[in-house]
Order: C-alpha cells, then sequence, then structure tokens
C-alpha cells in the first residue's frame, strides 16, 4: 500500500508504449497493484510537444490517464535537453524544458527530473567553461519558473558514455547546485550512472555520491555492475549477459552498494527513490519494490 507519509517514498517510472499517453495506464494499473507511492511519469517517452509547444489534447489524454490513482506523481523530462549545447541550438532545448515544466506543473508533479549537461571531450578548456556557464545561466532561470510553478528540478547525474561526451561527475554536479543554491534546483542521484562514471574516468564511487546526497530530493534506484559498455551489442540481453553499460536491472541483480550508499550522508526529507526498470525485467517488480522499500527504511533523512 502507498505510504504517503513516509521520510522517504518509494516510486516507480511507468511505462508507454508508442508515445501516447494512454499507453501508460497498464503500467499505472500494475503500480497501484504493487502499491507504489509514487509514480514518475516518463515525459520523455510521449508524444506530448511539437517544435517546442504543448499538444493540448495529447495533454488532456495524459491528464485523463492519471486521474484518480492513488499516487503522488513525478514527471521525467527528455534526455536530450542539453544546456550545455552549441549555443545556436539553445533555445530549441529551453523551450522543450519549458513545455515539459508547464505539463509537470499542470498534472500536479512535486519533481521533475533532466539530465545534467553535456558536450564534446576534444573542446578546450575555456570553450567548455562557456557552456557550463550557460548551463548554469539556464537553470538559475528555469528554477526560478520552476518555483513559480510549484515544481522541483531535480538535475540528474549521467555519465561518459563509451568516452564520447564530457559531463560533470556527481561531486561535481553537488559543487555547481550549491554554487546556483535556488530552492527548486535540487538533484536527481542515479547510483548506476555515478557508478559507470567513476568507471570511465577513474573516481572512487563513494567519494562522488557522498556530496549530491544532501541535495538528492529524487534518486533513481536500478543495479548494474557499474562497468563501461565500451564492447558492441546487438540486444539487451547481449548486454545483460556480459554485465556492461547501463542495464536498469532489478536492485540485487547486479553490484552496486545501495546499503551502503543509502547510509553514507543524509537525504533530505521526503526523497522519492524512484525504481527505472528496464522495460524487460518488469516481472521483478514486486521483489525490486520490496527491496527499494527495505532501502528507504535504511537511509538517513535529516
Amino acid at each position: 500500500m502507498p505510504n504517503a507519509s513516509a521520510a522517504i517514498r518509494v516510486g516507480a517510472s511507468a511505462e508507454s508504449a508508442n508515445g501516447l499517453p494512454s499507453t501508460i495506464i497498464e503500467s499505472l494499473d500494475r503500480l497501484e497493484e504493487v502499491g507504489t507511492d509514487t509514480v514518475e511519469l516518463p515525459l520523455l517517452w510521449m508524444e506530448l510537444v511539437i517544435d517546442g509547444r504543448v499538444m493540448p489534447a495529447r495533454l488532456e489524454e495524459l491528464r485523463r490517464a492519471i486521474s484518480g490513482r492513488p499516487f503522488a506523481y513525478s514527471a521525467h523530462a527528455a534526455i536530450g535537453i542539453n544546456f550545455m549545447c552549441d549555443p545556436v541550438y539553445l533555445a530549441l532545448h529551453q523551450n522543450l524544458a519549458r513545455a515539459h515544466l508547464t505539463i509537470a506543473a499542470e498534472l500536479g508533479c512535486e519533481h521533475m527530473v533532466m539530465h545534467t549537461g553535456f558536450c564534446a571531450p576534444g573542446l578546450a578548456k575555456p570553450q567548455i567553461e562557456r557552456l557550463r556557464a550557460q548551463e548554469c545561466e539556464t537553470l538559475l532561470k528555469l528554477g526560478e519558473e520552476a518555483q513559480a510553478a510549484g515544481v522541483i528540478l531535480c538535475v540528474e547525474n549521467i555519465f561518459a558514455e563509451k568516452g564520447n561526451r564530457l559531463t560533470a561527475s556527481a561531486s561535481e554536479l553537488a559543487a555547481e547546485l550549491r554554487e546556483l543554491d535556488h530552492s527548486h534546483l535540487r538533484a536527481c542521484l542515479d547510483i548506476s550512472h555515478a557508478a559507470l562514471h567513476c568507471d570511465s574516468v577513474g573516481l572512487d564511487l563513494m567519494e562522488e555520491v557522498a556530496p549530491l546526497i544532501p541535495l538528492a530530493k529524487h534518486v533513481h534506484v536500478h543495479d548494474s555492475f557499474g562497468r563501461t559498455n565500451n564492447i558492441p551489442v546487438h540486444t539487451q540481453q547481449e548486454a545483460l549477459g556480459l554485465g556492461v553499460g547501463d542495464l536498469h536491472l532489478p536492485v540485487g541483480w547486479g553490484n552496486l552498494p545501495f546499503d551502503d550508499i543509502v547510509t553514507l550522508g543524509e537525504f533530505p526529507r521526503d526523497t522519492i527513490f524512484n525504481i527505472e526498470l528496464n522495460k524487460h525485467r518488469w516481472h521483478a517488480l514486486d521483489e525490486t519494490v520490496r527491496e527499494t522499500r527495505r532501502l528507504a527504511s535504511r537511509a538517513r533523512v535529516r
């Protein structure tokens, strides 16, 4: 059963089959059956925005699909949004982020998750610094809009995928958010992403994660082996067999030190531990919810 009063709530990301918002109904039924406290709406997988503009009919379709449920909601914005992009394309990224923020606010979502920025690894240091400044300026503006809309933006750490992108580590993201110091700019700690990034660039996972925990109003929970995928694979099953990449496995299938991490620092009260299972692993949803509730009960909260 949902536990809205828990210091740390347990949620899960819904699934959308083909972009139409109504296709999440089946996954909402399943999540209601297992009793998650919250649901993360996958705006990134849905046909809701066209050329930076919200599609009203699609928004109403999603509103109908989620109404009458026992959940609190969060939302995940498009993965492709990148405020460290070439300045020529910045307005396009900003427009999509604002459209998703509008949707999140319209649907009463507490949090909207967005990935942190990235750029090509071969850029000169002054170029990288300019793009980081561009990202910070945009985040501050969006944070103001989020505050007015009643939504907390949770910036998620990503990883240097196959060495072809430069992005902030978990500790660098923590430092950036502290510098921005905005009440509606917080973190989404993705533990598997942090492990993959540490493997890719040679950092210590616990040292990287610790500074982000006090800022993490949202945590993405899914397992992996923290092993960068530099091996060509053709299917999810091959990646699973090799144990490489961002596998989005049930907790306990991989080797990430969840028990150590949830007691490493103090999470904010009302943090959401949100399960992000690969769609091929939903058969293990029940066990993953149970294990995530166990982790939430062990987590330190300030």
